[in-house]
């Protein structure tokens, strides 16, 4: 992950191994035993994704009235398949665990087709490319720590950097 590089272009990559995993989830006919793997790394990379993504574009899509709504949106379907993990984790029984995960799947790959399609060119509309690449920044350093847990924590200094291109 390039350090200064449009938010957009960050994501669409990070989108990448998501949209991969999203078609092995999806498949009816791979049991659970097969899934398991697929699915934890899913989960990893999606948590990882989502929490930088929150911290970072999200922030700043609710502090402008044109985006506050999108930002709102993404971040309850962020919740919504949060939720359903740990429904996921808890299931038992293979039946309810596969449609489950399925739908889990169908759910991220509305939201990455609706951020790519839709909400990416709302956000190049209201923020400028410096703004972005700001942005771009407190994604890439969220994204290693959270990649990398032992690293120490400094993304809450650079969000405050990037106020100043707004």
């Amino acid at each position: 992950m390039k350090i200064n590089e449009d938010i957009i272009e960050i994501i669409i990559r990070d989108h990448k191994p998501l949209k991969k995993l999203i078609l092995v989830l999806k498949d009816g006919s791979k049991e659970r035993l097969v899934k398991e793997d697929q699915f934890e790394e899913f989960v990893k990379v999606l948590m990882a994704h989502t929490t930088a993504e929150e911290k970072s574009l999200y922030t700043q899509m609710k502090e402008l009235n044109d985006l506050r709504m999108d930002g709102l949106e993404s971040e309850t379907e962020h919740m919504i398949a949060e939720s359903l993990i740990h429904e996921i984790k808890a299931l038992p029984d293979d039946d309810r665990w596969n449609t489950k995960v399925k739908v889990l799947a169908e759910l991220i790959e509305h939201h990455i087709e609706q951020e790519e399609v839709e909400i990416f060119e709302k956000v190049r509309a209201e923020m400028d490319f410096e703004t972005r690449k700001a942005i771009g920044m407190v994604y890439a350093q969220l994204r290693r720590e959270l990649d990398d847990p032992q690293r120490p924590t400094i993304a809450s200094e650079l969000s405050s950097s990037f106020y100043t291109f707004n």
